[in-house]
């Protein structure tokens, strides 16, 4: 995994700044972001998707597993998380 890290958004127009630490590539540019919540959360999706990944194969195998009524509801939320897990890995 690729670890991106940011810039709080700078004057005039408080654009942030997403890169990749290993590589120094460029992955996104924020604007009118003073607080830079916009480039943390971008910074954070490739940790974001792999722990959404993680949940997905845990919940998977635990409704596998049972039938606790308790699991269905776990299921339903899964399955949201997989829909952003293809939104984000999905051309």
């Amino acid at each position: 995994m690729k670890n991106w890290t940011y810039s709080e958004g700078t004057t005039p127009h408080f654009q942030g700044l997403v890169y990749c630490e290993e590589t120094g590539e460029d992955i996104a540019v924020t604007y009118h972001d003073e607080s830079g919540e916009k480039a943390r959360l971008i910074a954070a999706c490739p940790e974001l998707l792999e722990a959404l990944q993680e949940l997905a194969k845990e919940v998977e195998l635990s409704c596998s597993i049972g039938s606790d009524p308790r699991l269905m509801e776990l299921l339903q939320k899964w399955m949201k998380a997989k829909a952003a897990i293809n939104k984000a890995t999905q051309p």
